[in-house]
């Protein structure tokens, strides 16, 4: 209040609240969701700007007890990593059917309504799995099995004879092994899984306790030979499975289509320790593993980072899941993650080989290596599907991030644009006006790299005059992968 205010003068105001950091509306959010060692922590996403907040909120602090508290360190990994709109949100549960439960609930109902850009689940695993006893009531993350376990373990090596014993039959398809001696059953395996993807099938070949084992996601019954398997005819055994990473992928999605651009993040589980051995077991039983469940969703299969955290004297090694979605977070979405160094890594608990990061990398997982003492992402892949083509595998157009990230926000530009449209009348001059709009959004997309070029069409919906359709096609701008460098020698000529 002015104390003379008939007096010409100078006033002064001293405000507060100039020290608290804003939410900064043009920075990405991230959305981190891990078990809290506070039992009344949070259980709906709450802001958390700075590391005082943490306790403050109820997340507690980074060691509680002499142990490390999960939520509290992924803050840190994910502020250090370079975020700023970090918002918690602990997991309960004291089992996997718990936690899966919690999640299933969680991302299509609290969590439908709230906009984020990027999603760490963390404590859970894509590689970790819950077994239904009957169906549960809801459906996103849960995958009917259907599976045929041989009669009897196979005995090795395993001699397959031409005729009708080196035959499996599914369905209308038949596969027939090739007539030889197999000394292994990885020898064995291979071949019988190259047989069923060239007969076109989805069909997933296992050996389990030394018995074949063949599964896919609709019913089936199979007719074989003896080699074969010694596989009993008839329907194969059903098994209900909820899987996080599937889970957490087609919440990413639903955001995506229905609500704004959404990317999510889960880790695979870590080997039982660093010895070479006990790493390479990790990879192969990793490798050997499905890993296809949407391009909205990255898998993070190590290797593990090491931090530093207050209260701990030693390292504190996890998997790098919230250090991945805090890098992506501050990237242009057409700027790839391969490459790029993450930030707040202090160590890595164990090197992978080259060998081990391709196998991981053609599995569909990220993972990092160290190049010039830097931690970086060996490649920005997803775990979206391949595509079956003319009976061929075809890698989907989203299995970079980079791609799915350009559209994505193009999708969301359009969606903008367009929203002050809703309400005009259904006439021409709005039409014109509507492809001027999306023509300069799409422009800048195009003047700042995003995309190569684009072409898109805006017409009413046939059969109604409330309705209009925009096609959009684009063409992304592609991120560079590999350079070849060839060198040749030349004698010496005065």
């Amino acid at each position: 209040m002015t104390q003379y205010p008939n007096l010409p003068g100078i006033e002064v105001t001293i405000a507060d609240g100039g020290l608290i950091l804003p939410e900064d509306a043009t920075t990405q959010s991230v959305l981190i969701i891990a078990p809290s060692l506070k039992v009344d922590a949070p259980v709906e996403p709450v802001l958390n700007r700075q590391s005082s907040d943490l306790e403050t909120n109820g997340f507690g602090t980074f060691v509680e007890g002499g142990v490390v508290n999960p939520i509290a360190a992924a803050w840190k990994q994910a502020y250090e990593g370079g975020s700023r709109r970090i918002y918690l949100m602990a997991l309960p549960g004291a089992t996997d059917a718990e936690r899966f439960a919690f999640l299933q609930e969680a991302m299509f109902g609290v969590l439908a309504d709230f906009s984020v850009d990027h999603v760490a689940v963390v404590g859970v695993y894509a590689d970790q799995e819950v077994t239904f006893g009957a169906a549960p009531a809801a459906t996103e993350g849960v995958t009917t099995e259907f599976t045929a376990t041989g009669a009897s373990a196979l005995v090795f090596p395993l001699t397959v004879a031409a005729g009708t014993s080196d035959t499996i039959k599914i369905g209308t398809a038949t596969v027939t092994l090739e007539a030889k001696v197999y000394n292994t059953a990885a020898l064995y395996l291979a071949e019988v899984n190259a047989e069923l993807a060239g007969a076109g099938l989805e069909t997933k070949a296992e050996i389990v306790a030394g018995k074949l084992v063949l599964s896919q996601s609709t019913t089936f019954s199979l007719v074989t030979g003896t080699n074969a398997g010694t596989l009993a005819a008839g329907a194969a055994i059903s098994t209900i499975r909820g899987n996080f990473a599937l889970l957490a992928g087609q919440f990413a999605e639903s955001q995506t289509l229905n609500h704004s651009a959404t990317l999510a993040y889960i880790g695979a589980s870590a080997p039982a320790g660093n010895s070479l051995g006990q790493v390479k077991a990790k990879v192969d039983t990793l490798v050997a593993i499905n890993n296809e469940y949407s391009g909205y969703v990255s898998v993070i299969a190590g290797a593990e980072l090491g931090y530093i955290l207050p209260g701990r004297s030693d390292y504190y090694f996890t998997n790098g899941v919230v250090t991945y979605a805090a890098l992506v977070s501050t990237l242009r979405a057409e700027s790839a993650t391969t490459n790029k160094r993450v930030y707040g890594v202090a160590a890595m608990h164990y090197n992978l080989s080259l060998r081990q990061l391709n196998a991981l990398t053609g599995n569909k997982y990220v993972t990092f290596r160290l190049k010039n003492n830097q931690v970086v992402v060996s490649d920005g892949i997803t775990t979206a599907p391949d595509l079956v083509v003319g009976g061929a595998k075809q890698s989907s157009d989203f299995t970079r991030l980079s791609t799915l990230r350009i559209t994505q926000t193009a999708a969301q530009l359009v969606r903008d644009l367009v929203e002050p449209f809703i309400g005009e009348p259904n006439r021409m001059p709005q039409y014109n006006a509507l492809n001027a709009t999306i023509k300069g959004g799409l422009e800048a997309m195009k003047a700042q790299g995003a995309i190569f070029d684009y072409r898109f069409t805006v017409v009413a919906r046939g059969g109604t005059l409330s309705e209009a359709v925009i096609t959009l096609e684009l063409i992304p701008a592609f991120e560079m992968r590999k350079v070849s460098v060839n060198v040749t020698l030349r004698p010496y000529t005065a």
